[in-house]
């Protein structure tokens, strides 16, 4: 299992940020990482997206399209994997699914599965974030150190999450799949919710057979609703790289922030077949990890001009909410993480 704690821990830009914030540093973010890993063939210069939608050029980018938000459905293609079944068989009996709703906030569902019948969620999701097993037989793998075996739960079959026909457990439009005996879903894309902002430090690309290719971060900063129950997403260049090797880290002096949309990778040039793995390390902030620090009862107001209007509204936010904004306009200035700024930001709260 990897665990990205410790290296958040000694990144360049918490250091910084401790040095700045103090043991208030706690209060207001935690660590935040994200993997997944795809086995992809060999690609020339045609680029995939590292995800279940279908990547389209838009100029010189990579946009997604991708099925429109709805209630999605969720099969097997066994019928062991079914929640009525004997605890002693091989099948997952359930599932917990992590994403956002049409109105990007985070909404969790956990679904008894029927086997090869389809189950429809109650809930609408726009994105779906993560797809672990929750109910199914313990097994008990080794692990390569002399730690004790960790425990996973596996499906038997391959489980759908999505829209569409139901063919013997298989959907047509898949959002996310858990692959047979994985526990898990792989997913290369990332949607935030409405209070979430994600600093990323630290990506790292895992390979084997030492593959060679360009990797790409991109996000998206608009959709526009496609023909059908589609929509196509438009997307930003967020950071590029080659990686040459089994093993390539690339640390950022300042983070990647991520604060509203979709993050997805995409891939190109790869040399060989391969399996690739991506882990994404950082901090975040959202409404659930900020607290006030001194006078949490206090109420405050926020003043705001609206848009094309001479006009301003004041508007009545909690201590955490003015932290927030605060905290979040401070770290997307560059000279935030200049030592001459630290200086003046520490001089000015004493």
């Amino acid at each position: 299992m990897y665990n990205s704690d410790s290296s958040f821990g000694s990144s360049f830009i918490v250091e910084r940020l401790k040095k700045f914030y103090g043991n208030h540093f706690f209060y207001m973010f935690k660590p935040w990482n994200f993997s997944f890993t795809k086995t992809v063939k060999s690609l020339n210069n045609t680029p995939i997206v590292l995800d279940s939608s279908v990547a389209v050029p838009i100029g010189n980018g990579l946009g997604r399209l991708r099925y429109s938000p709805g209630r999605l459905q969720i099969a097997s293609t066994s019928a062991e994997d079914n929640d009525k079944t004997n605890s002693d068989t091989m099948g997952a009996g359930q599932i917990r699914l992590k994403g956002v709703d049409i109105n990007y906030k985070p909404i969790i569902s956990e679904i008894a599965l029927r086997g090869q019948a389809s189950f429809t969620t109650g809930q609408k999701y726009r994105a779906v974030n993560s797809a672990e097993v929750i109910s199914a037989p313990i097994f008990h793998v080794p692990r390569a150190d002399l730690n004790p075996a960790a425990e996973v739960r596996l499906n038997d079959g391959i489980i759908d999450i999505g829209l569409g026909v139901n063919i013997s457990g298989s959907l047509q439009n898949v959002h996310a799949r858990i692959e047979a005996k994985a526990g898990k879903a792989e997913i290369g894309a990332y949607t935030l919710h409405k209070e979430e902002s994600i600093y990323i430090t630290c990506v790292k690309v895992i390979t084997t057979s030492d593959a060679s290719g360009v990797i790409n971060l991109w996000q998206t900063h608009s959709t526009v609703r496609n023909s059908g129950a589609s929509e196509l997403e438009y997307p930003i260049r967020r950071f590029t790289s080659a990686f040459n090797s089994n093993y390539n880290e690339i640390k950022f002096n300042e983070p990647i922030i991520i604060d509203s949309g979709t993050f997805y990778f995409s891939l190109s040039k790869l040399d060989k077949g391969s399996s690739i793995s991506v882990y994404i390390e950082g901090f975040k902030t959202d409404g659930h990890t900020i607290y006030e620090i001194e006078n949490p009862n206090i109420s405050y107001s926020y003043t705001f001009k609206e848009r094309n209007s001479d006009s301003t509204v004041r508007i009545p936010m909690t201590g955490k909410e003015i932290l927030r904004k605060n905290t979040t306009r401070a770290l997307k200035r560059n000279t935030f993480y200049t030592e001459k700024s630290l200086a003046r930001n520490k001089k000015r709260k004493t």
